[in-house]
C-alpha cells in the first residue's frame, strides 16, 4: 500500500472496525451480565413459590387425613375384628372419595387393614414409626410391592386420649409430586424438580424420569438389611436419565453421565439452602434456583438452558452488527474522502519539488494551496518561500562566479612572469654553488685523508693498549691455570687411591655371590628328595584304591612344585654363574685402569705443569714489547691531532660558503616549485569556476 489515500481508509476502516468489535463485546458481556443477575434473583424466588405450592398440597392432604383419623369411628383397635366392617366402609367412600389409591388402619402392632379387606403388616416401615411416635409423614415416591405402581404414603398417628393408638395411612398416586413440579414453567427448556436429602431427585416435570428412577430404586443393590421393595430404596451412585439433568441418587461428580460443578449445587440443596447457581450437563451450561420444601427434608430447583436465557441478545447481537458494518463503511467511505483532500495536494507538491530537482526556480504556488489555513497551506507558503531564497542564492553565485573567473585569469597571467624572473635568478645561483662546491669537496677530501690517518694512528694506539690488557688477563690466566692443574692433579691422586680402595672392598663383597651357588646346590638336593618322596606318596595313594586318590592328588601338585623348584634352581645357578664371571671381568679392568691412571695421566698432568711454566715466561716478555709500542703510538697520535685542527678550519670556512650558496639555490627552486604550485592552483579553480558557471546557468531563475 505506497498510495496514502489506501493506507490512511486502511486504517481508518481497521481502527473503526475494533472499536466497533470492542463496543459490541463490551455491550453483549454487560448485558449478558444483567440478564443472569436478573435470573439469579428470579430463579430461586421462582423455586421458593414452587416449593409454598408443594408444601400446600403436602400438608393440605395431611390435615384431610388427620381430620378422619380424629373420627370415634376409627378407633377399631378397641373393638373386635368383627365390628370393623363399618370402618372399611368409611375408608372405601374416603378412598373414592378422595382420589386416594388405598387406606389402611395400622395398630400399634403394626397390623394393618386395608379398605378392600386385606391385611399387612408394616411394623418395619419408617412412616409407620414415624406416625407412631406422633408425626405427620409422607413419603418419597416409593414402588407399591401389591400393585408395582409409584405411589407416595401420608401417615398420621390415631390417638385416643392424647395417646397413640395406632396409624391412619392412604396411598396417592406417586406422580401427583410431579404434577406440582409441572405447574412450574419456565421458558422452552426450563424444568423443574424435587430432591430429598440423600439428593435424590423424587420428582420431576418429567413423569418418566420418576418413573426410570423409581424402577431402578427397585431393582438396585439396597444397603441395609431386610429392606422392604415397597420402601425407597437406595440406588447405586451415579446412576443418571440420558433425558435429564436431574439426579438420581449419589454425589454427582464432573465425570459422572455428563455433569460437571453440580455436586457443589446438590450439597447445598441437601442441606435446605436457597441460592442460585450454574452447572454443565453433557455440555449444555444451565442455570438453576432451588430452595427448600419448609416442614420437609426436601428440595425444589427450578433450571433451565443458559442459552435460552441468554437468547434475547441474539436479536441484539444482529443489530449491533449491521450497526457496525453500516458505520465502518461510513467511516470508510468518510476516511477516503478526507484522505483523496490529503492526497491531492501532496501529489501536487510533489510534481513541484521534481520540478525544483530539475533546477526550475521560476515557479510559483497558486493561491489555491497557499490561502488554506491547514498544514498544506503552511507546507505550499514555505514552497514558495524556498523558491524565492533559493533563486536569490543561485543568482549571488552566478555573479561571484564571474568575478572570481576574471581574477583567475588576470592572477595567471603575473604568475607566469615571476616563474620566468625566478629561473634566471635559479640559474645563476647554481653556477655560484657549483663553483664553491668544487672547493669544498676538495678541502673535505683534505680533511678526510688526515682523519683517516688520525683513525689509523688512534686505532693503533687503542690495540697496543688492548694488547698490553691482554697480555696482562694473558699472565694472569696462565698462573691460575698452572694453579688449578696442581689441584686437579692432587685431587686426581685422591680420587685414585679412595677408588681403588673401594673396588678393591667391592671385590670382596662380591664374592658371597659364590654363597648362592652353594644354596642353589642345596635347593636341588631337597627338590630331588621331595621328587622321591611324591613318587612313593603316588605309588602309595594307587595301592589304596579309590581311598587314596585324593592324595594321590596332593602328591602329583607336590611332584610338580618340585620340578618347578628344581628348574628355577638350575636357572639360579646359571646367573650366578654369569655374576661370577661379570665380577672377574669387572675387576681385571678397574685394575687396569688404575694402573692407567696412575701412571700415563699422572706423567701428562707434570708435563703440562712444565708447559704452563714456560707459557707464563714468554707472556711477560710479550706484555713489555706492547707496552714500548703503546707509548710511541701515543706520541705520534697527537701530533696527528693538532694537524687535524688546522686543516678542520680551512674546511669549515669552505664549507659554509658552499652550504649558503646552495641554500640559496634551493630556497631559489623551492620558490620555483611554489609558484608552479600556484599556477595549477590557478589553473583548477579556473576550471572549477568554469565548471561552476556551467552548473548555475542550467538553473532557471
Amino acid at each position: 500500500m505506497k498510495n496514502i489515500k489506501i493506507r490512511i481508509a486502511t486504517f481508518m476502516a481497521i481502527l473503526l472496525i475494533i472499536i466497533c468489535t470492542g463496543l459490541g463485546i463490551q455491550s453483549y458481556n454487560t448485558s449478558s451480565k444483567a440478564l443472569i443477575e436478573n435470573t439469579k434473583d428470579t430463579m430461586p424466588q421462582l423455586a421458593l413459590e414452587a416449593s409454598k405450592v408443594i408444601e400446600y398440597g403436602i400438608s393440605k392432604e395431611l390435615s384431610s387425613l388427620d381430620i378422619i383419623s380424629s373420627n370415634t369411628k376409627i378407633s377399631y383397635v378397641e373393638k373386635s375384628p368383627e365390628d370393623i366392617s363399618e370402618i372399611i366402609n368409611m375408608m372405601d367412600k374416603e378412598v373414592k372419595r378422595s382420589g386416594y389409591l388405598k387406606m389402611a388402619i395400622v395398630d400399634k402392632s403394626g397390623n394393618a387393614i386395608y379398605n378392600n379387606g386385606q391385611k399387612s403388616n408394616l411394623k418395619g416401615e419408617e412412616y409407620f414409626k414415624n406416625a407412631m411416635s406422633g408425626e405427620k409423614t409422607v413419603t418419597d415416591p416409593i414402588k407399591d410391592k401389591g400393585s408395582d405402581s409409584i405411589v407416595m404414603v401420608y401417615a398420621v398417628p390415631i390417638k385416643n386420649n392424647g395417646n397413640t393408638i395406632g396409624a391412619l395411612i392412604a396411598f396417592r398416586d406417586g406422580y401427583e409430586l410431579c404434577d406440582l413440579a409441572k405447574e412450574t414453567k419456565l421458558g422452552k427448556t426450563g424444568s423443574a424438580f424435587v430432591i430429598n436429602k440423600e439428593g435424590k431427585t423424587i420428582a420431576h416435570s418429567d413423569q418418566s424420569i420418576i418413573s426410570k428412577i423409581v424402577d431402578a430404586s427397585s431393582s438396585a443393590t439396597v444397603t441395609q438389611d431386610k429392606a422392604d421393595v415397597s420402601s425407597s430404596a437406595t440406588v447405586k451412585e451415579n446412576e443418571t436419565d440420558a433425558g435429564s439433568s436431574a439426579t438420581i441418587s449419589g454425589n454427582i461428580t464432573k465425570t459422572a453421565e455428563g455433569f460437571e460443578n453440580f455436586s457443589n449445587l446438590q450439597t447445598l440443596m441437601s442441606e435446605g439452602k436457597t441460592g442460585f447457581g450454574e452447572y454443565k450437563f453433557n455440555g449444555t451450561p444451565k442455570l438453576i434456583g432451588y430452595a427448600p420444601v419448609k416442614e420437609r427434608v426436601w428440595s425444589v430447583a427450578v433450571e433451565m438452558d443458559k442459552k435460552e436465557v441468554l437468547s434475547g441478545l441474539t436479536e441484539l447481537k444482529t443489530k449491533f452488527i449491521i450497526i457496525s458494518t453500516i458505520s465502518s463503511l461510513i467511516g470508510i467511505l468518510v476516511s477516503y474522502i478526507i484522505a483523496v483532500g490529503i492526497d491531492k495536494p501532496i501529489k501536487f507538491l510533489t510534481g513541484e519539488c521534481d520540478k525544483m530537482a530539475n533546477g526550475d526556480f521560476t515557479l510559483i504556488l497558486n493561491d489555491k494551496y497557499t490561502k488554506r489555513k491547514d498544514e498544506i497551506g503552511n507546507l505550499a507558503k514555505s514552497f514558495n518561500q524556498i523558491n524565492i531564497s533559493v533563486s536569490e542564492i543561485i543568482r549571488n553565485v552566478m555573479s561571484e562566479a564571474n568575478n572570481v573567473n576574471s581574477f583567475v585569469n588576470t592572477s595567471t597571467h603575473s604568475i607566469s612572469q615571476l616563474n620566468t624572473m625566478i629561473e634566471e635568478l635559479s640559474s645563476i645561483t647554481e653556477e655560484i654553488s657549483s663553483g664553491m662546491g668544487r672547493t669544498a669537496t676538495s678541502t673535505v677530501e683534505m680533511k678526510n685523508s688526515s682523519a683517516d690517518i688520525k683513525k689509523s694512528v688512534e686505532s693503533i694506539t687503542v690495540k697496543a693498549q688492548e694488547g698490553a690488557l691482554s697480555a696482562k688477563e694473558i699472565s694472569e690466566k696462565a698462573l691460575k691455570l698452572k694453579n688449578n692443574f696442581l689441584l686437579s692433579q692432587n685431587s686426581l691422586s685422591k680420587i685414585l687411591d679412595e677408588t681403588k680402595k673401594n673396588l678393591e672392598e667391592a671385590l670382596k663383597r662380591a664374592e658371597s655371590v659364590d654363597e648362592i651357588n652353594k644354596l642353589s646346590s642345596a635347593i636341588l638336593h631337597v627338590t630331588s628328595q621331595t621328587n622321591m618322596l611324591a613318587l612313593n606318596a603316588n605309588i602309595e595313594a594307587s595301592r589304596a584304591g579309590d581311598a587314596g586318590k585324593g592324595f594321590m592328588v596332593v602328591a602329583g601338585e607336590i611332584r610338580k612344585l618340585a620340578e618347578y623348584s628344581k628348574q628355577t634352581a638350575t636357572e639360579i645357578q646359571g646367573i650366578t654363574k654369569d655374576v661370577i664371571d661379570s665380577v672377574g671381568n669387572l675387576s681385571v679392568n678397574s685394575n687396569n685402569m688404575l694402573e692407567f691412571i696412575a701412571s700415563d695421566i699422572n706423567n701428562d698432568y707434570n708435563l703440562i705443569l712444565k708447559t704452563m711454566e714456560q707459557y707464563i715466561s714468554d707472556t711477560a716478555l710479550t706484555n713489555n714489547l706492547i707496552n714500548d709500542f703503546n707509548k710511541n703510538s701515543r706520541e705520534i697520535f697527537n701530533s696527528m691531532e693538532g694537524m687535524l685542527k688546522e686543516i678542520e678550519g680551512i674546511s669549515s670556512a669552505t664549507s659554509e660558503g658552499a652550504e649558503g650558496t646552495e641554500s640559496i639555490a634551493e630556497k631559489l627552486n623551492r620558490v620555483l616549485e611554489k609558484a608552479d604550485e600556484v599556477k595549477m592552483q590557478v589553473k583548477y579553480s579556473k576550471n572549477s569556476i568554469d565548471t561552476l558557471v556551467n552548473i548555475v546557468s542550467r538553473f532557471k531563475v
